[in-house]
């Protein structure tokens, strides 16, 4: 126990003041209130990220790059505090945006899209990437763009799976490729962790792929209408309460509501009973997941368990501010888009 204090004292004061500085119930409230991009840049200068509002705001895509300044901001800052294993750890949850950005480029040059339309969509990294941006983009094709990866993880799935785009035409399988891959071998860097935070970080990071498995097994089965063999392999094999049995029952099931009630023996089933739509249903898990971060963080606070905590606390921030922008673009009534926010019911 005195160990776990030395070893994480400094993060842990990091952290706290991090997360002193996120959103509070009245500042949602107040940006619900409010309209248009002016309105929403005009109340956030009273919180954290007045720092970054400066100047001017010319547009709801402004704002939104703003807010993911913010996030990777303090992804470095949480990096650049730690060491070993763990900034291992942290450094491989912020490459899932560089993921991100990948996915994006691949769009790109597989369907012969102008980089100039293209570039304003990705993500605003600043550091610790692995591969250049605009060398990608000037790849001439998909080959090209894959023997450019050479040396990173991305080039291994992408190789492996390329038969599968000649044959189809489509980047779903390269896609789906990387995305395994990226949970696959995050949860490998958990369990180099040493013996207590390996224990910590899974129980957090399960509940994470559990979340992960359903929503894809949802959109699968009701978007694309996978055959329940196409599921499972397009689905996580670890995580927290779904186990292979389960899984097997959730890519066989008939539709939504039988979905549900095979996450019987689960957490979920509760969780996402009486939902009637994909995004009430990614609302309601967000929620639960948030929740026990809520509950961790006011346990012991020299764990690793915090830094996670804080990560999910910030991602989700970020996931509401866009929504609340995305509200005002749309012309959401403030009632509407309470519903679809996160963080709303658990400050």
């Amino acid at each position: 126990m005195l160990t776990d204090t030395i070893r994480f004292s400094y993060i842990n004061a990091k952290i706290r003041s991090l997360k002193g500085r996120l959103l509070t119930q009245h500042d949602y409230e107040s940006l619900l209130k409010i309209s248009g991009h002016k309105g929403l840049a005009d109340q956030l200068r009273f919180t954290a990220y007045s720092k970054y509002l400066e100047k001017d705001v010319d547009s709801y895509d402004e704002l939104i790059g703003i807010y993911y300044i913010s996030l990777f901001k303090d992804y470095i800052k949480l990096i650049d505090s730690l060491s070993g294993k763990i900034k291992d750890l942290v450094y491989y949850f912020y490459r899932r945006y560089e993921l991100e950005n990948l996915k994006i480029i691949i769009r790109m040059v597989c369907y012969n899209r102008q980089s100039e339309k293209i570039k304003p969509l990705l993500f605003p990294l600043m550091k610790y990437q692995s591969f250049l941006i605009d060398e990608l983009i000037d790849s001439k094709d998909l080959t090209d763009l894959i023997q450019r990866l050479k040396g990173t993880w991305y080039f291994e799935p992408l190789e492996n799976a390329f038969y599968r785009f000649e044959k189809e035409g489509d980047i779903f399988p390269l896609e789906m490729a990387l995305d395994l891959t990226y949970y696959k071998r995050l949860w490998e860097i958990v369990s180099l962790l040493a013996r207590k935070d390996k224990k910590i970080t899974m129980s957090l990071l399960g509940i994470w792929l559990d979340i992960v498995n359903i929503l894809w097994i949802m959109r699968f089965k009701e978007n694309y209408h996978f055959s329940p063999e196409e599921i499972l392999n397009y689905s996580l094999g670890d995580g927290r309460f779904i186990s292979k049995k389960i899984r097997n029952k959730l890519a066989y099931s008939i539709d939504r509501s039988d979905i549900i009630a095979n996450l019987e023996g689960t957490p979920y089933k509760a969780v996402l009973d009486g939902t009637d739509d994909f995004e009430k249903g990614r609302v309601r898990l967000l929620q639960y997941a948030l929740s026990l971060a809520k509950k961790n963080w006011h346990g012991f606070p020299f764990q690793i368990g915090i830094i996670f905590d804080y990560i999910l606390f910030k991602d989700m921030e970020v996931k509401d501010l866009i929504t609340l922008t995305e509200a005002k673009r749309t012309g959401f009534s403030p009632e509407k888009a309470k519903k679809y926010l996160v963080n709303y019911r658990y400050i």
